[in-house]
């Protein structure tokens, strides 16, 4: 398979998931009461019946390939073990899957039994349980267990302080080394040691703080002992392991040792940290065994009692900037969205901080040393770090103003009653108005047909095509694609027609939930289609999934490998497809960059008939969209390195409200500003969706607020059938930020979703996302319409290269007559839908007719009734003014693009004979290997056979060409200009 016809997956490596997050995958941590002390550290002892009760003992074991694993209890998420083969199973409290099969576990299991399912054998045994020892001296810590380095904890994170007490007692053991842990032993004796504890000891009389804190470290020890017994005895057997498994061993190891042991080491400190003596004062047994400490954390560390206040959403601390490339007005905001102004005493919470573009490692983290001694956590992409630690909301507010090489901070918050809430906005509205929270993840069946993951991280690999998407077979095209290629005149919608070039060599970038790259429609067909997919750790905000599971129908949610594919319908897959699907999309040659920019999870175990139906996506997080921005940014970057021309297209599909409670558009929005920037210095266009929700305008979220009339942000508004408006969408105040640009089709937009599934339902196929979708398609498809690259139109209409936003506008006109203007509505009397000139343009006089490529076609560009025609005296003088004119505008530009792109041994012969180089005829197969050349070389011919001549003012022959001074040039040197070219490619 060629390399184009590769779909390549790109996902991020250097950031690990992030530390103290007990949401993720193998965590399974159990429901988490809301917190009612604002001391972090302090137990309560509040009598409320609403407490959760304790949870039952649950201590079993299962033998896997020889080797023992604990399950997670029965209020706990499910751990994933990897396996030699490269399947991952999944541990249950009651059942294992693995290897295409399910084998449940009794609900008591007193002595050792086997389980067999479809040729699948597996041991359940119970686990075992030691007494937690009594200590009478009152000192709890051994001489290796203390702060600076001793016990499991000490050896394993050396700037954590020792375990302590009895409960610790099986982790101390093990003195200076952490050995026997790493082969699993030490692991397995901490479990057994918190079992004792829990078979001893009335956990009833735990506050909530108390019994989340045991909870939390008893089943992060089951997880972590689980990931070191496997990946030990992986290692041992590591030569005989298959490439693929190698590879994803390794990439979990890494992963884990930065995120998940870490995770473990904090909550084992907390565990030690609390004041246990306050919690349990009549122990049930001859001795507790309790540590007596009761030290609190510091604003810099990270204990998990601080999870209740750090979740779901992000919270701003600084206000976005705004630039006059991007934005007419600037926000007056400086804090969050929060109504109470933040103070020295709140409590430290989970915040990130985010660099600005270009900003080295090395002065973030000296940033970070300065700040609290860089104890949190830090990602890098190559381009930006960023920072995730504990820090109050009034510190972190004035970092950005401190320095100026912060973009911005944000802290992550959860509000319980916005759990279920749908998005603010997605365009895709639902019955209500509203719309819905949906997500996306991998299937955990059918482990044989995926490439083998690691058990934390983001696996990528080559997806198999699906069957074809059943797409209406019809003579006639869909409505929406007549009426953008229907001209002013034209009393009804002809028949769809468009060039061929659509969209060849353009690449169009979209960022949205989701998308199934395995539907027909998103092949490669000889194009690149390419992804990004980020870490969790940048797409779930920190504790996240702690305060999902405490809603009683969320208790075994978890969160859920990052994967590309999208969930419910596929919103992302249907905007890939319109835009650039290979049969239906406005532009299905042009390149696709697919990135997914939310994280998934899971509510439950998903059925065998719906794998997908208990998929949820997080809310876009400004940390998510930063990491897929960034991703497309360096993209874009790369391809101009490797050629200047390079064009781009950006959908945006979605938009999110400036004042939601937990401050994300605020977030965002610096992120975007800085992104606009770019985006403007680079004359890139982006594309989006106006909105579903009237009331929503577009000065009220992002990225609508940034559009004006003369940058490259394009709004798109949705229109029906008829040309007439589609009544939901978000409308433009005057006076105020964002800019309505142009409308298109909006409902009834049927495109294939996940899994290749027609949801032929207005409900799934109506909004200004499937707009948008189509108005990016255009862009690319305008970038490759046979026209040359200077004016040729009357007026002031520029070419397209250079004002695509200006051409589009120009050439959109009312399908509709408004008979009535709808309120808002007033200042935008015509609903102008987007053309893409294939049926001709009566609206602008060409000064010459540009045929199209296929014989008999109309002309991209055609001459309108009332313009004014030529004699052909008059077409002759025109043609060579023409000619001279082009050349003195080009010549500058072409000769510094031929200069980039060829080798400097190359230069001198260009230089001389660059005229000589325009007169050179390349071949089509050639014009690749200099974009610029074969632009000027087409505009040439162009213009010089308008009359069927092909003798001009220049004379060419096979032996060479004539120049104006009567000059001949031999086919050599002719030869050694293409050479030249050649060589660069």
């Amino acid at each position: 398979m060629a390399s184009s016809d590769i779909i390549r997956t790109v996902t991020t490596t250097q950031a690990p998931p992030a530390p103290s997050r007990s949401s993720e995958n193998t965590s399974g941590a159990p429901p988490n009461p809301t917190e009612t002390s604002s001391d972090p550290a302090a137990p309560t002892t509040s009598s409320n019946p609403q407490l959760p009760q304790a949870p039952p003992l649950h201590a079993v074991d299962v033998v896997i390939d020889g080797l023992p694993y604990h399950l997670p209890g029965r209020d706990e998420g499910p751990f994933e073990i990897l396996l030699q083969d490269g399947t991952v199973s999944l541990l249950y409290s009651d059942k294992v899957i693995m290897r295409d099969q399910t084998l449940l576990i009794p609900a008591e299991v007193p002595a050792s039994q086997e389980i067999s399912a479809g040729g699948v054998i597996i041991t359940a045994q119970p686990g075992a349980i030691t007494e937690p020892e009594q200590r009478e001296d009152g000192d709890d810590r051994d001489d290796d267990g203390g702060g600076g380095g001793g016990g499991l904890f000490g050896a394993l994170f050396g700037g954590l302080a020792g375990t302590a007490g009895g409960i610790v007692g099986g982790i101390s053991s093990i003195g200076s080394s952490a050995a026997s842990f790493a082969t699993g032993t030490g692991g397995m004796a901490a479990v057994a040691s918190l079992n004792g504890i829990q078979e001893s000891v009335d956990l009833t009389k735990l506050s909530e703080g108390g019994l989340r804190t045991f909870s939390l470290a008893q089943n992060l020890g089951r997880g972590v002992a689980n990931w070191l017994s496997n990946t030990q005895n992986l290692l041992q057997r590591f030569e005989g392991l298959s490439l693929e498994v190698q590879q994803t061993l390794k990439d979990t190891i890494r992963k884990y040792a930065q995120g998940q042991l870490q995770q473990v080491g904090e909550a084992m400190k907390e565990f030690e940290d609390f004041p246990w003596e306050d919690e349990v004062p009549e122990p049930t047994v001859t001795s507790t065994g309790i540590p007596s400490n009761t030290k609190t954390p510091t604003e810099t560390s990270a204990p998990a009692t601080t999870s209740m206040q750090a979740t779901t959403s992000m919270q701003t601390t600084e206000a976005p900037e705004t630039t006059t490339e991007t934005s007419s007005t600037s926000t007056s905001e400086t804090s969050s969205s929060s109504s109470a102004e933040p103070t020295s005493t709140d409590p430290p919470i989970w915040h990130t901080i985010t660099a600005r573009w270009g900003v080295s490692l090395e002065k973030f983290e000296a940033f970070a040393q300065e700040l609290d001694g860089a104890v949190g956590d830090m990602h890098y992409n190559g381009n930006r770090p960023v920072y995730y630690t504990m820090i109050t909301q009034a510190n972190a507010s004035r970092l950005p103003s401190e320095h100026d090489f912060i973009l911005g901070t944000w802290a992550h918050k959860f509000d319980l009653s916005e759990v279920d809430d749908p998005e603010n906005f997605r365009a895709i509205p639902l019955e209500d108005g509203s719309s819905g929270l949906t997500g996306t993840i991998p299937t955990l069946d059918n482990a044989d047909d995926k490439p083998p993951r690691s058990i934390l991280g983001a696996f990528s690999g080559i997806l198999t095509p699906r069957a074809p998407a059943r797409i209406p077979t019809s003579p006639s095209s869909p409505w929406w694609k007549k009426m953008i290629a229907r001209p002013r005149g034209m009393s009804s919608d002809p028949v769809f027609l468009s060039e061929d070039g659509r969209g060849e060599g353009v690449t169009i970038y979209i960022l949205d939930d989701g998308f199934d790259t395995t539907i027909d429609e998103l092949q490669p067909n000889g194009r690149k289609v390419e992804t990004f997919v980020p870490d969790n750790s940048y797409t779930f905000p920190r504790r996240y999934l702690d305060g999902i599971r405490q809603r009683e129908d969320r208790a075994n949610a978890i969160e859920k490998v990052p994967n590309i594919r999208g969930a419910g319908e596929g919103h992302g897959t249907k905007m890939a497809a319109i835009a650039a699907g290979s049969t239906i999309g406005v532009a299905p040659k042009a390149n696709l960059f697919l990135a997914k920019g939310k994280g998934t999870w899971i509510t439950g175990p998903p059925s065998a008939e719906n794998p997908y139906e208990n998929d949820m996506n997080v809310a876009w997080q400004p940390d998510g969209v930063q990491v897929c921005i960034d991703a497309i940014r360096e993209h874009i970057q790369a391809r101009q390195k490797d050629d200047p021309e390079a064009k781009s297209v950006i959908n945006m599909s979605w938009g999110v409200p400036l004042s939601d409670s937990q401050g994300r558009g605020r977030g965002i929005e610096r992120v975007l500003a800085e992104f606009f920037r770019f985006t403007e210095a680079n004359g890139i266009v982006v594309v989006m969706a106006a909105g579903n929700v009237p009331r929503e305008f577009l000065h009220t979220k992002v990225p609508q607020k940034f559009g004006t009339r003369d940058n490259r942000l394009i709004t798109v508004g949705g229109v029906q059938e008829d040309g007439s408006l589609y009544d939901k969408t978000s409308a433009e105040i005057p006076g105020n930020d964002g800019s309505m640009t142009v409308f298109a089709p909006a409902t009834r937009v049927v495109a294939p979703g996940n899994d290749g599934e027609l949801h032929d339902t207005p409900l799934g196929n109506t909004g200004t996302s499937q707009a948008t979708a189509i108005t990016s398609g255009l862009i690319a498809y305008l970038w490759t319409l046979p026209m040359p690259d200077f004016g040729v139109f009357s007026g002031d209409l520029p070419a397209f290269k250079d004002d695509p936003k200006k051409f589009l506008v120009e050439h959109a006109y009312p399908r509709h007559t408004l008979e009535a203007v709808p309120d808002k509505w007033q200042h935008i009397p015509e609903l102008n839908v987007v053309y893409n000139l294939a049926n001709g343009d009566p609206d602008h006089a060409c000064v010459i007719d540009f045929r199209k490529r296929q014989e008999g076609d109309d002309a991209a560009c055609s001459v309108s009734s009332t313009s004014t025609r030529f004699d052909a005296a008059q077409s002759l003088i025109l043609e060579y003014f023409l000619i001279l004119v082009t050349v003195l505008q080009q010549r500058s530009r072409l000769h510094k693009q031929l200069l980039h792109r060829c080798p400097r041994e190359s230069h001198q012969p260009l230089v001389q004979h660059r005229q000589l180089c325009l007169e050179d005829h390349l071949r089509p197969q050639s014009h690749r290997t200099c974009a610029a050349y074969s632009s000027a070389n087409s505009m040439w011919y162009n213009l010089l056979n308008i009359h069927g001549r092909r003798n001009g003012h220049f004379k060419y022959s096979q032996a060479g060409a004539t120049s104006p001074t009567g000059q001949k040039h031999s086919v050599q040197v002719l030869r050694m200009c293409h050479t030249g070219l050649s060589r660069s490619s």
